[in-house]
């Protein structure tokens, strides 16, 4: 009996890469996308998906790649996202340059809205045609909001300064302070969905520019020595009880200190007129005092 010396290396150097079992190979493929917990799958030229992962899968809420295989971002994610997402894959396969790392906003059917890193390249076949795209994307949408909330903070602070610049201006008439923080709070708070700000002093309305009322109001109490002299009125794009836009906690304090604000200023306002205005009666006796007796 003769035995057989070749080596384990040795039979591995003989064996072709085409003759590996295509079965073999696809199981490995899908064990080894399916452990990532990014989302990875490939397109066909149509945007359509033909292989998926199963991060995507648990993400579209589906039970397997089966119900998710054929259809396309249309089927899952709002309009306004399916389409930005389907005109830049067209792009990519049209030119052949792929895009690496890119921030996507994905918005979806019920409003909500996630963020992930993206990149996306063109998929060839043997002959280096453009059969596909392949793609790859983490989401970071924690982060994302993270940095948002950042901003939004800054923006408040930025609008809070503003007034309380404005709070100082001695030529500034009381309904001239009211008129430019209308037109301050929908341009710095423009993130929460602000479409609207009227203040109501007493029966006089002071709205700001291109001024339109929403079904989705909220009031804030302007006051003077604790005693309600008006409204601050904010008027919202959405509905602002639901998520998810639900107004931020934080955001919420910020119009509640503007409102406190307003009442403070307009205090000192008139009080400051009524003084001007007793000044110039005395300094108006001083100059005609000798036609009184």
């Amino acid at each position: 009996m003769s035995i057989d010396r070749e080596s384990s290396s040795d039979r591995l150097k003989n064996i072709k890469y085409e003759e590996l079992n295509s079965t073999f190979l696809e199981y490995t493929l899908s064990s080894l996308i399916n452990t990532f917990p990014d989302r990875i799958y490939l397109k066909d030229t149509q945007s359509r998906f033909i292989l998926i992962n199963e991060s995507l899968v648990s993400l579209f809420k589906q039970k397997n790649q089966d119900e998710i295989l054929g259809k396309n971002d249309f089927d899952f994610f709002s309009q306004e996202h399916a389409q930005a997402a389907y005109d830049d894959e067209q792009e990519i396969m049209r030119t052949g340059e792929g895009k690496t790392n890119f921030i996507e906003k994905e918005t979806w059917e019920d409003g909500t809205v996630t963020w992930v890193a993206s990149t996306k390249v063109p998929f060839y076949d043997k002959d280096d045609n453009i059969i596909g795209l392949f793609g790859i994307s983490r989401d970071i949408t924690q982060r994302k909001k993270i940095e948002l909330e950042l901003e939004n903070r800054a923006k408040e602070l930025n609008c809070f300064i503003e007034i309380s610049t404005l709070a100082k201006k001695k030529d500034l008439s009381a309904e001239g302070f009211i008129k430019k923080i209308t037109d301050l709070i929908p341009h710095h708070l423009s993130y929460a969905g602000i479409k609207s700000v009227r203040i109501i002093i007493g029966h006089k309305a002071i709205k700001c520019s291109k001024f339109k009322e929403t079904d989705f109001i909220k009031f804030y109490k302007i006051k003077e020595n604790n005693t309600n002299i008006g409204s601050l009125e904010i008027f919202f794009e959405r509905n602002i009880k639901r998520n998810p836009y639900k107004l931020a906690t934080e955001t919420n304090q910020v119009l509640k200190l503007i409102a406190d604000k307003v009442g403070e200023v307009l205090e000192r306002k008139w009080i400051e007129k009524d003084i001007r205005k007793w000044e110039h009666i005395i300094n108006d006796a001083e100059r005609h005092k000798d036609l009184f007796p």
